[in-house]
């Protein structure tokens, strides 16, 4: 698994990220083997320990199936359904 599919598929259920380059990394720069995850975006939605595992575990659902687009879909509605909850901006 490549850092550019796991990122093209975590991006499909909505979850921020990007391909980034490991140390020493053996692909080249437009592959590359890991990604970055922007954890500011999920502080600044106010999400906490329970929020950040469930991503967690998300994350590691699609890369484990990155081929299963059923479960790419429903991770997605969760996905919406959890930032619904704590949106960027409230009034």
């Amino acid at each position: 698994l490549t850092g550019d599919a796991a990122s093209t598929s975590l991006e499909e259920a909505h979850i921020t990220c990007n391909k980034n380059g490991i140390p020493k990394d053996p692909k080249p720069p437009k592959i590359t083997s890991g990604i970055r995850l922007g954890t500011p975006a999920a502080t600044t939605r106010g999400f906490k320990e329970k929020e950040v595992s469930q991503i967690a575990d998300w994350i590691s659902q699609i890369i484990h199936n990155i081929e299963d687009q059923s479960l790419l879909e429903d991770i997605k509605e969760e996905v919406k359904n959890l930032c619904s909850n704590f949106p960027v901006y409230s009034e």
